[in-house]
């Protein structure tokens, strides 16, 4: 999910990484440079992550689709490292046991 200042919008990500994602997005109402909330969701699970970031990016895809790359803001290390697990459980459970 994607919170905006005026709306919130279900999302695909696209990628993401520690420090940022890309997110496509269907009737985006946002700006390049807006804050936005990210929620992530574990695959396969209810498990959520919030990250905070901002807009560096938007570029159409098909219709009200868009890409947004977002640029997370720097979370304190303790949030650092939760982030960090949650990022290589849920890369484990797309990519399955070695």
């Amino acid at each position: 999910r994607v919170r905006t200042p005026r709306s919130i919008h279900a999302a695909h990500t696209v990628d993401v990484s520690m420090i940022g994602a890309t997110l496509i997005v269907s009737e985006l109402q946002a700006q390049i440079g807006e804050p936005v909330i990210i929620n992530l969701i574990q695959p396969g699970t209810s498990f959520s992550f919030r990250r905070d970031g901002v807009i560096r990016r938007i570029s159409p895809v098909e219709g009200p689709w868009v890409h947004a790359g977002i640029e997370f803001s720097a979370l304190e290390p303790t949030r650092d490292i939760l982030f960090a697990e949650f990022m290589n459980t849920a890369y484990s459970v797309l990519v399955g046991p070695a």
